[in-house]
């Protein structure tokens, strides 16, 4: 009996001990799966983070209105810069994304145009001033008014072409208030077209705007000329071959004619048979 029961309690702490094992090792199961879950998180956070960053640093560069690349000296600084003022929407953010979008060659510069000061240290409208007197000094405004006023059209260049190149040399001779009218008058003097250039001199009250419409209205209406001219005297050359030819067919069939009358009655003197001749 005292054997049975010792037998019993043995059997009762060995159960005890099994399940405090059991619980142990769930224990840890539980703890292992509870790290699994923290670092599984850990890592989506990070790759959330990093997506941030990356939308972060892609709307630094393209912005909401498109994309910009960065500056390259060999590039036309007013033109790179008129587009970077489209792409600022907040007006803090303009000095900081102009020293980003610079490039490193373009920052470089900057920098020491800026000697002894630091570029992060002045507005916006400094830096991009330095930047345009060191890359686009401003040109000699005598000269500039010099090619202005000898600007004429050129042989094959159309009345809009030429306006546009007045325009462009135009851009950099300073006359205010005066450009349209200047632009006016150089516009008539150096028109290539004799019969164009004295119905502009003889319109009352000329703006530029309606010389422009003037003069390419005549243009127009001369090469249109010219075409129906050229039409016409190929279908009189069409014409003009085609009655040659129907006079060298009658002419022809004359000689023929004639031929067989001179040799009718007559004998060949190669064969001896008459209405015929040696060379027919």
């Amino acid at each position: 009996m005292n054997g049975e029961t010792k037998k019993e309690a043995s059997g009762s702490t060995t159960s005890n001990e099994n399940t405090s094992d059991d619980a142990e090792k769930q224990d840890k199961e539980q703890q292992e799966q509870l790290m699994r879950e923290t670092q599984k998180k850990g890592q989506q956070e990070q790759l959330e983070r990093e997506k941030q960053n990356s939308a972060t640093a892609d709307n630094m560069s393209k912005g909401t209105i498109g994309a910009i690349e960065n500056f390259d000296k060999e590039d036309d600084w007013t033109q790179w810069q008129e587009r970077l003022d489209q792409f600022f929407v907040v007006n803090e953010k303009k000095v900081p994304l102009l020293l980003t979008l610079i490039g490193k060659k373009g920052c470089a510069l900057l920098r020491n145009l800026c000697i002894p000061d630091a570029p992060s240290t002045k507005t916006y409208q400094q830096l991009t001033q330095l930047m345009k007197n060191h890359l686009q000094p401003a040109p000699s405004e005598i000269v500039e008014r010099y090619n202005f006023k000898g600007c004429i059209q050129k042989e094959s260049e159309s009345v809009k072409s030429f306006c546009a190149r007045l325009k462009q040399l135009a851009m950099h001779c300073s006359f205010g208030t005066e450009l349209t009218n200047n632009l006016r008058d150089q516009f008539v003097c150096g028109i290539r077209c004799e019969s164009t250039k004295k119905r502009l001199l003889g319109e009352k009250d000329l703006t530029f705007d309606k010389a422009i419409q003037l003069a390419t209205g005549m243009e127009m209406a001369s090469r249109d000329a010219a075409g129906m001219s050229t039409t016409s005297m190929n279908n009189a050359a069409s014409i003009n071959n085609v009655k040659g030819k129907q006079r060298q067919d009658k002419e022809g069939a004359k000689k023929d004619n004639n031929s067989k009358n001179n040799s009718a009655g007559k004998a060949c003197f190669y064969c001896g048979k008459t209405n015929h001749l040696a060379a027919q």
